[in-house]
C-alpha cells in the first residue's frame, strides 16, 4: 500500500467517506532560473505536479464511491474535463 493509499485509508476510517480534496501543497525554489539544477527541477516537479496528480487520482477513487448514488462513475468527466474551462481554455494551457 502506498503512502497516499494509507493517507486516504486513515481518512476514511476517521470520517467514513471523502467529500472534497484540495491540493494545496507545494514547494518553491528560491534560486534564480540560471542557478536551478536538474535535481532542483525534478524535486519541484515531483512535489508540485506529480504530488497533486496522484493525490487527485487516489481521491477520485474514493469520491466516486462516496457519490456513487449522485454521480455515475462514467459521468465524472462532466465535472473534470476541459469543457469546464469554456472560453478560457487557452488561458489554462
Amino acid at each position: 500500500m502506498s503512502e497516499l493509499e494509507k493517507l486516504f485509508q486513515v481518512t476514511l476510517v476517521a470520517f467514513g467517506k471523502l467529500d472534497i480534496v484540495i491540493n494545496n501543497a507545494g514547494i518553491i525554489i528560491t534560486k534564480s532560473i540560471a542557478e536551478i539544477t536538474e535535481a532542483d527541477f525534478d524535486m519541484l516537479f515531483a512535489t508540485n505536479v506529480k504530488g497533486s496528480y496522484f493525490s487527485s487520482q487516489e481521491a477520485v477513487k474514493q469520491l466516486i464511491l462516496s457519490f456513487s448514488r449522485l454521480v455515475k462513475p462514467e459521468r465524472i468527466h462532466a465535472f473534470a474535463n476541459m469543457n469546464a474551462f469554456g472560453g478560457f481554455f487557452v488561458l489554462t494551457m
